[in-house]
C-alpha cells in the first residue's frame, strides 16, 4: 500500500499549506467526515469503526509520516480494501488540500486545541443518537 500510493502521489505538487484558514477549513471538513472513524483530540475512535478490519488508524496519536502529496492522494482516493472512502467531491482539490493542511497539524493538537480549531470551542460530540425519520418505522402494517 505505502509503495502504492508513493507511486500514485508522485506527481502530484502540493501548495503552500501554512495558511490558517486553510488548516481551520481542514479541521471542520475532518470533524464532520473523518473524526467518527479515525477519532480526534478528546474524542475516541467509534466503536463500530474500531472493529473494521484493518481498523482505521487513530491519526491524533499515531499519523504515520506521509509526504503532503501522499496524503492528498490517499485522501482523495481512498483506500482499496479499506473502509477509506474516497473524497465525495471529486473536483474540489481545495478542500483535499484544506484536509492535508489540518492533518499536518492534527498530532500537535490537545483537546482544547482541536474544539478551538474544529468547532469554534464547542465540545466535541461523544455519540450521536440515529432517528428514524418514520415512528415506528420497522413496524410492518
Amino acid at each position: 500500500m505505502r509503495n502504492s500510493v508513493k507511486t500514485h502521489a508522485a506527481g502530484i505538487v502540493p501548495p503552500s499549506l501554512d495558511s490558517n484558514d486553510l488548516i481551520t477549513l481542514g479541521a471542520a471538513h475532518f470533524q464532520s467526515g473523518c473524526a467518527h472513524c479515525h477519532g480526534a483530540p478528546g474524542a475516541p475512535i467509534n466503536p463500530i469503526a474500531g472493529s473494521m478490519l484493518p481498523s482505521p488508524p487513530n491519526l491524533a496519536t499515531s499519523m504515520r509520516e506521509w509526504r503532503d502529496r501522499e496524503l492528498f492522494w490517499i485522501v482523495k482516493n481512498g483506500i482499496k480494501y479499506t473502509g477509506m472512502s474516497a473524497w465525495v467531491a471529486d473536483q474540489r482539490d481545495d478542500e483535499v488540500w484544506a484536509v492535508v493542511a489540518f492533518l499536518k497539524r492534527l498530532p500537535a493538537l490537545d483537546a482544547a486545541a482541536y474544539r478551538d480549531l474544529a468547532l469554534g470551542g464547542l465540545p466535541v460530540p461523544r455519540k450521536v443518537a440515529v432517528k428514524s425519520r418514520q415512528p415506528n418505522a420497522h413496524r410492518r402494517r
